[in-house]
């Protein structure tokens, strides 16, 4: 039997636009860090295990999650960018998991709450199918985090370069649920 829905937070990238100085997952925001608010809201929602795909700075990501039971996923390609940090998440968990979905995070993401993410996982539960691919939208435009179901995950492992998730949903915009 598959186990539950698995997170995946991607925590690689270089912060560019922060400046050079600053790595913006690891800035405070209303006093925690800003990676943490994903981390947090997915644990908050009943994701047990949660990935955090790291490459930039990965000892001072690390770090800034302090003592939660993260598993963290090294990605040397990080620098290729979010398509190669998904792949190398999703494999990592498909290593030792058998998940029923997958849930794609970026890390970026103040003030998410739990609330949402278990809105999404409602709706996954609700369609029950491997086919499924849950996305919150507002006023149209798709959000984070998305829900991959099984089926997905081959495209998932596939990504390269910049190319995200987003070229999965375009794909299948049939399969869409939207939240």
């Amino acid at each position: 039997m598959p186990s539950e829905v698995v997170g995946l937070v991607l925590a690689a990238g270089a912060s560019r636009r922060m400046g050079p100085d600053t790595n913006k997952l690891c800035a405070p925001v209303d006093g925690k860090p800003l990676l943490a608010w994903a981390v947090d809201a997915m644990f908050e929602a009943g994701v047990t295990r949660v990935f955090v795909v790291t490459g930039f700075e990965a000892t001072k990501v690390r770090e800034v999650l302090g003592d939660r039971p993260c598993f963290f996923v090294d990605n040397p390609s990080w620098s290729e960018g979010m398509g190669a940090s998904i792949a190398a998440g999703t494999r990592k968990i498909l290593e030792d998991e058998s998940p029923r979905g997958i849930l794609v995070c970026v890390g970026d993401l103040p003030g998410l709450e739990a609330v949402w993410i278990e809105a999404l996982l409602a709706e996954f539960d609700r369609v029950d199918s491997s086919d499924c691919l849950c996305v919150p939208t507002y006023q149209g435009r798709w959000g984070h985090p998305v829900l991959f179901g099984r089926d997905y995950f081959g495209a998932l492992t596939a990504l390269e370069g910049e190319t995200g998730g987003r070229s999965i949903l375009q794909a299948h915009e049939g399969q869409l649920v939207r939240i």
